[in-house]
């Protein structure tokens, strides 16, 4: 499929279209997801930090709920596995 070309309701190029969008915003979301507004600190000039709540991270910025859930869904599997290959890692440099 092309860039502008017309896609169809309920065909397999628009669920292919929004799976490449979620996995673009759940990648760049795992590699930095510090809030810009307070650098991840959590904290602004007058107190807590608004955009991002207090807690350092920035919101997920994307326009449609089901690519939002589906990019939560994403970085949080992204966070597993990089834990699990860390415990992996772990464990192997320790039995040296």
């Amino acid at each position: 499929m092309q860039r502008g070309e017309p896609v169809e309701a309920g065909s397999g190029a628009r669920r292919k279209k929004c799976d490449e969008r979620a996995l673009q915003h759940s990648l760049a979301y795992w590699l930095d997801s510090t809030c810009k507004a307070c650098a991840g600190t959590g904290r602004a000039q007058a107190g807590t930090c608004a955009a991002c709540s207090g807690n350092g991270e920035a919101p997920i910025d994307c326009a449609g709920g089901f690519v939002r859930e589906r990019v939560k869904d994403m970085v949080s599997e992204l966070h597993n596995i990089a834990a699990s290959q860390a415990r992996l890692a772990n464990r192997r440099l320790r039995s040296r």
